[in-house]
């Protein structure tokens, strides 16, 4: 490659480092690398032709931590000076490989039976994201997870969740008990009495198909909040 003059143009100076940070990562692995150097080396494959170190370090400025930056939104993310619609895409099919890799992993181990557990996956299922959900979790008579499935996504509310719809999917799908969870990304994972209430509801339209509500959870990240450790009975 030439210059304007007609001189060939030496490569840029990162193009170095990337090379000896290949070199780095094949023999000694992620742990010889700050958080920063691992995000700039994947933002580097998403473009090759710019030094992405600035772009790293100014996303950790922002976001504070790797997991921050997996799970902001792309119009967040694009308010980092660097990022436009290529690189975050990128960083949002990222959050969707790992949340593919949890969910096998977690599948790999489907058996729930005791409080830790359920929140274990949940937690793993949808704890992070930035979209209000509610999930079905359904469970057959040994604790094995049969489906898990979205009711709502979006603002959720209970009034317009149809207990009759979900009863039948629970019935169909076989199950001997079932989990309810929602996330709320505010932070707030305090039970409302309209969780009390779909939560009793529900309840009374499975005990005559012999199903249980193992328990209604509401994850926050890595925080969780159990209806039935709260003593709410239905």
């Amino acid at each position: 490659m030439t210059d304007k003059t007609g001189k060939i143009a030496a490569k840029p100076h990162y193009h170095g480092h990337r090379e000896r940070m290949r070199d780095k990562f094949l023999s000694r692995g992620k742990e010889a690398f700050e958080k920063y150097e691992i995000l700039e080396f994947f933002l580097a494959n998403s473009d090759p032709r710019r030094d992405m170190k600035p772009v790293a370090k100014a996303l950790m400025n922002k976001f504070k931590t790797i997991t921050q930056v997996i799970r902001a939104d792309v119009t967040k993310l694009k308010e980092v000076d660097g990022i436009g619609d290529a690189i975050a895409v990128n960083i949002k099919v990222l959050e969707a490989l790992i949340d593919i890799s949890l969910r096998e992993e977690m599948y790999q181990k489907p058996v729930i039976t005791d409080m830790s557990r359920a929140a274990a996956y949940c937690m793993g299922a949808f704890g992070h994201s930035q979209v209000e959900q509610f999930i079905l979790i359904c469970l057959d008579g040994n604790g094995k997870v049969i489906e898990d499935e979205v009711v709502q996504k979006g603002a959720v509310d209970h009034a317009v969740i149809c207990s009759k719809e979900v009863v039948k999917r629970i019935s169909a799908l076989g199950a001997s008990s079932v989990i309810l969870a929602h996330n709320h990304p505010s932070g707030w994972i305090e039970p409302s009495q309209d969780d009390i209430k779909l939560t009793r509801e529900l309840a009374k339209m499975l005990r005559p198909i012999g199903v249980e509500i193992f328990d209604h959870m509401i994850f926050s990240d890595s925080r969780f909040c159990s209806l039935k450790n709260r003593g709410a009975t239905w």
